[in-house]
Parts: C-alpha cells; structure tokens; sequence
C-alpha cells in the first residue's frame, strides 16, 4: 500500500465507530489511488470525517456507523466523465462490508452515498443524519482562501482530460452561481454558522477568477 495514506488510514481507524481492520484500509487505499485524482483522494474523505466528528457533538447523528461507512465509500469511485460514480461507490462499500465479514448494514450508508449525486439540488428535509452528512462533505466551500483554492484547482485538473479549459471554466461558473443564489449553503444550523460567510466569499471569489480566464 502507498505509503504517504498510511497516517490517514490510521486516523480513520481512530474515529470510527467499528472495528477497522487492516483489509478495509487496503481496500480504501486501492480505490482512491485510482483514476485522475487531485482533490477526490482519502484525504478529503479524512477531512470530511473529522468535519462530522466536531460537528455531531453539536448535532448527534442518529447511525453513526452508516453515516462514516458512507464518508468512507462516496467518492470511492470516481471518473470525471462518468455518470454512475456514486452507485458504483455504493456497490463498492456492500461488496467490501460482505467480503471482509464485518457485520454492518448497509442499506442506509448505500443511500447516503447516491444522495452526494444530488448535491446542490438535494433537499434533506427532516432526515438529519443526511444533512449533517452532505454538509461535512461540502465543508471545503468554507475552508481557508489556501485550502479552497487548493480545491478548485484540484476539481480543475480531475476535469482537464475530459473538458477543455473554456468549457470547463463555464460549466463550472454556472455551477458556482447556482451555489450562490441558494439562500443556504448547508442545511444544518452548525455548518450555516459555521461556514457560511466564508464559503461565500470563496464562491465569488472562484467566479470572479472563472470569468476573467474566459474573457
């Protein structure tokens, strides 16, 4: 296994709220080291399950072990160019569960993990373990200026190969003003109070950039 993910697989054994054995590590460390990744790497998956562990102090979650299965597995596989990313995640994180024997459901967490195909139009409604789920995922809106901009330009290069510069820069302009004509960012009160401003200000900031390379 790659080195550099080993301290990442072991801080993720620490936060989770099941036994972690050594093959699931293995199995998370092949699958995100495949494909043009710059940003959809276990390091974001790390990022996201430490935004759930400081936010569920404030806002517990209800299945704990579903919602990170499901931080584990939701970019688990990842193409660009591909529509189906999110279920063929999902069928990752059964067919690795069955595999090692771990004895978790996984119903819920499969659920979670094709909901993140949705994310910007999705409405969790009341279910509050979806919210806080989505919420810890898009966290990097409201990161430092640094850390965004590592973002973006992560989600750039992942694009290159498949969209052309000016046809990239637009798809993603009209996305990002999406984001910022929703009247909330994220659904839970905790991240709204947390990020909002913030990830605001990264949005039109990006757009801005976007639109000056494509003058």
């Amino acid at each position: 296994m790659a080195k550099p993910s080993d301290p990442i697989v072991r801080e993720l054994t620490t936060l989770a709220p099941f036994p972690f054995p050594a093959a699931l590590g293995e199995v998370l460390v092949q699958a995100y080291g495949e494909g043009r990744r710059a940003y959809h790497t276990l390091a974001h998956v790390l990022e996201v399950a430490r935004q759930l562990e400081v936010a569920r102090a404030l806002a517990p979650l209800s299945d704990l072990t579903s919602v990170f299965l499901a931080v584990l597995f939701h970019d688990a596989v990842y193409d660009a160019t591909a529509k189906d990313n999110e279920a063929r995640s999902a069928e990752l994180l059964e067919e690795t569960v069955r595999a090692l024997d771990l004895g978790l459901p996984t119903k819920r967490a499969k659920e979670l993990v094709i909901a993140t195909a949705s994310h910007g139009t999705i409405d969790p409604g009341t279910d509050a373990d979806l919210a806080l789920f989505l919420d810890a995922d898009m966290a990097i809106l409201g990161a430092p200026i640094e850390a965004y901009d590592a973002y973006e330009a992560g989600v750039a290069y992942e694009y290159a190969e498949a969209y052309p510069g000016p046809l990239y820069r637009a798809g993603r302009a009209a996305f990002l003003e999406k984001l910022l004509a929703k009247p909330r960012l994220f659904f839970t009160a905790t991240f709204h109070r947390w990020l909002d401003a913030s990830a605001r200000a990264n949005l039109r900031r990006a757009l801005e950039s976007l639109r000056a390379a494509n003058m």
